[in-house]
């Protein structure tokens, strides 16, 4: 508990040492201070007194002494909002240290009605109107608040009654700070026109968290219908304008503002950001445009396709490539833009319109073999390149047909060109094809050149007893290679934040047996595993919401710090439940580390303190992912086609 030695943590530290002596609690206080050094001689005494409280109540002192001044002096910058940032790190770096579960604060009433009054003063939205959380989890603990409802007259009038000692802070009527102007001069002086303003402004942050959240529900709704994400790290967001732009306003602000959050970007997600990205998308009249929105985030529209990219985005830069492809050869890969290029006969009597052997921009096209001058050659665009499009009589600029066609431009210097060996351009996969060796006699020999994704390198070992696994793989999001760099990551950090702690790591079955044997390998630091099985899906694709044990624990829980691996967060059902049994038995903390995490799903508040990647809302399996009990053993993550699990 964070004690400053003031009237109100006082009075909070004596509220909870009472209860934690209560048997069905069992609560464990530890009593953290922060001395930061601005007050001299003042500040000192402070820390002693709440090292001497702790001390008489028997608990656990954490003491961290700072020189702000100094740190201000060197550094710059606003000395409030630093010694809040240095003050919230060492609680939770003592919450690490002793395991606690949660942070407690000793917020009240009052309180809450300055930073609503603040922000009204600054402007804000729906979501600051809502103030200061009774409860919310950050990082790994849960910052809980239990005075936010109590007004500091009666916080004073019971640590009085119970002659308990305190402190009164000098700088608390210093005008130099905002929140002491809005306390000493702002509240008074309006409190004449509502002599209940304080009530009145939390019941405003109530009715606004309520309304927030119901916002934020419908939001997180429309983002799933809306929203794309594509694979890489950080993973692209995409959205088409019409879809956008038929949402309401508010809808659209939240939006933004999720996409900015799921990027992780930094980006200021304030009003100015957001009705700037709002409008660049809504417009009718600007097929292509590029924000910069801060923090490395970057909104990109072209034509009706909006990107949200943060970093170093590898499909916007330019590559060239230059491969050759004789006849015979039935496969060419294209690692530079991760595909290949297929060739195979077929049949007259199979072909349908969809085989591109008309003008339509298909990823496939058929040719007469016999009309076609071998090698081909595949290669990106060259200045003042030419095609003559089936269709059209005589030939096309390259160019205009990427406008025309309203291919993004990120991408033009990427898309394979594709050319007989005479230097025609015979297709451009996706856009257009050539009236060159176009299908027409039925006797003729047939070929159909197919440009897709380039096949994972373990698609042999998916060959053998019916099937490829690989035929029910819509999409491929996460290679092999990307989960285990991103399983190092996890693995380093986790190595730093349980040195000396030697957590029990709980594998959640059956999905992530895989992550947990790739992850421990990765952690530095001695652990022990159990395994537990809880579901609430069964054979569907959605949670059910009845949670169940199927295997419970061999090794005991109580004292110790818990890590649980699971391999996808999706509606948070199974996980609050086990997180609340692991809890009810007296674990000394409780952490998650999923690989995946799906926040579009979620029916319940629930954050992993620790996570791999945020995914888009579709059914994914691979990597012990499944779907019927098939495709753990898929080395990657991919999405599963429709088809497959709506028969």
């Amino acid at each position: 508990m964070a004690v400053s030695g003031g009237p109100d943590s006082v009075a909070l530290l004596h509220v909870l040492f009472a209860l934690s002596k209560r048997p069905e609690w069992g609560w464990r206080l530890v009593v953290a201070h922060v001395e930061h050094g601005f007050r001299g001689a003042e500040s000192a005494a402070e820390a002693d007194y709440v090292g001497e409280l702790a001390a008489e109540l028997g608990l656990p002192f954490a003491l961290k002494r700072l020189n702000m001044p100094a740190e201000l002096a060197a550094a710059g910058g606003n000395a409030q909002a630093l010694a809040r940032e240095r003050r919230y790190e060492f609680l939770h770096e003592t919450a690490r240290q002793y395991g606690a579960g949660k942070i407690a604060l000793a917020h009240h009433a009052n309180d809450q009605a300055e930073t609503v009054l603040m922000r009204v003063l600054r402007g804000t939205g729906v979501s600051g109107l809502a103030g200061i959380p009774e409860r919310r989890r950050e990082k790994k603990v849960e910052l809980i608040r239990p005075f936010l409802r109590i007004y500091k007259s009666e916080i004073i009038e019971y640590v009085r009654s119970n002659h308990l000692r305190f402190y009164v802070d000098s700088s608390n009527e210093s005008m130099k700070y905002e929140r002491n102007r809005i306390r000493l001069e702002a509240l008074p002086f309006l409190s004449r026109y509502n002599p209940q303003l304080p009530a009145a402004l939390g019941r405003l942050a109530e009715t606004a968290a309520d309304d927030d959240a119901y916002m934020e529900q419908e939001a997180q709704a429309a983002f799933a219908r809306i929203v794309s994400a594509g694979g890489g790290d950080p993973p692209v967001y995409a959205l088409e304008r019409a879809a956008f732009a038929g949402l309401h306003v508010a809808l659209q602000r939240r939006i933004i503002k999720l996409i900015l959050s799921c990027l992780d970007s930094g980006a200021m997600a304030d009003f100015t950001v957001l009705e700037q990205s709002r409008r660049a998308i809504v417009q009718a009249d600007t097929p292509q445009l590029a924000l910069d929105l801060g923090g490395g985030c970057r909104l990109v529209r072209e034509y009706e396709r909006i990107e949200f990219r943060r970093g170093t985005d590898a499909s916007a830069q330019s590559v060239s490539y230059h491969y050759k492809m004789g006849e015979g050869e039935r496969l060419l890969p294209i690692p530079e833009i991760g595909a290949e290029l297929r060739v195979e006969p077929v049949s007259a009597v199979s072909l349908t319109d969809s085989d591109g052997l008309a003008e339509a921009g298909a990823g496939s096209a058929v040719f007469a073999a016999d009309r076609l001058a071998f090698p081909l050659t595949v290669r990106t665009r060259r200045s003042g390149d030419r095609m003559r499009p089936f269709g059209l009589n005589g030939s096309k600029k390259v160019k205009d047909i990427f406008i025309d066609e309203k291919v993004p431009q990120h991408l033009r210097d990427r898309m394979p060109i594709v050319a007989d060996a005479e230097g025609r351009i015979i297709w451009i996969p996706g856009v257009k094809r050539s009236d060159i060796a176009a299908a027409g006699e039925a006797e003729e020999r047939l070929v159909r050149l197919t440009l897709s994704r380039m096949r994972e390198p373990a698609s042999s070992y998916f060959t053998l007893g019916g099937p490829s696994l690989l035929h029910d793989i819509q999409e491929v999001l996460y290679s092999e290679e990307l989960i285990q760099a991103k399983i190092k990551e996890l693995g380093e950090t986790l190595s730093r934040d349980y040195e000396g702690r030697n957590p029990l790591v709980i594998c959640v079955l059956k999905g992530a047996f895989i992550f947990m044997a790739d992850l421990v390998k990765r952690i530095t630091v001695p652990i022990e595993i159990d395994f537990m099985a809880v579901s609430s899906y069964g054979a569907s694709t959605k949670s059910s919401g009845v949670v169940k044990i199927m295997k419970d624990l061999d090794i005991p829980v109580e004292g110790r710090d818990i890590l649980i691996v699971e391999d996808i967060i999706d509606s948070g059902l199974t996980l609050s439940y086990l997180i609340d049994v692991l809890e009810r038995r007296n674990a000394r903390s409780v952490a998650v580390v999923a690989l995946f995490d799906k926040p579009t799903g979620r029916s319940v508040e629930l954050e992993p303190d620790y996570k791999g990647f945020v995914i888009p809302d579709a059914f994914i399996v691979g990597y012990g992912l499944d779907y019927a009990e098939k495709y753990r053993n898929l080395p990657f993550v991919g999405i599963l086609k429709p088809e497959i699990y709506t028969r």
